[in-house]
């Protein structure tokens, strides 16, 4: 959204590549997924794993560095999840942008949303549905946070 936004405002290429690279040090995601069963079907985790996860009940937080989807913890329940995300975007300094993006969850995206009004600006915060691309790997119930902070 950044991107498109700078690329409004500029006609030097050269530039908004160099802005865009800068911005993405910026940029922080963090996520929960109701099953580790898609991302197992994708070949991003071995099925052992998600077949463990799902017997023990647990559901895992994810986050993304430098292209690599990385466990950030695991949690038993969709709410426990939703307030580590909520811990994660109140633990970030000079927010400038928050999106929310969600897998066939949209209430619970919505309630999110309105949750993180106590610290940033609700009309500020889009939502956002999983693009099928993406989708494939989380399969439903996956609620995503991504935010920027001003550098």
């Amino acid at each position: 959204m950044y991107a498109s936004k700078l690329a409004k405002s500029t006609k030097n290429i050269a530039k908004l590549a160099a802005d865009i690279r800068a911005c993405i040090s910026h940029v922080h995601m963090f996520g929960y997924f109701d099953t580790m069963k898609y991302l197992a079907l994708g070949g991003r985790l071995p099925r052992i794993i998600a077949a463990a996860a799902n017997f023990i009940n647990v559901k895992p937080l994810l986050t993304f560095r430098e292209g690599e989807i990385l466990r950030a913890g695991l949690v038993r329940s969709f709410n426990r999840g939703v307030e580590k995300l909520f811990e994660f975007v109140k633990s970030k300094k000079n927010i400038v942008d928050i999106v929310i993006v969600h897998s066939a969850i949209a209430e619970q995206a919505e309630k999110f949303r309105q949750s993180l009004g106590e610290f940033f600006p609700v009309k500020k915060i889009n939502i956002m549905t999983l693009g099928a691309g993406l989708g494939v790997h989380g399969g439903p119930g996956v609620l995503l946070v991504a935010l920027r902070q001003n550098g």
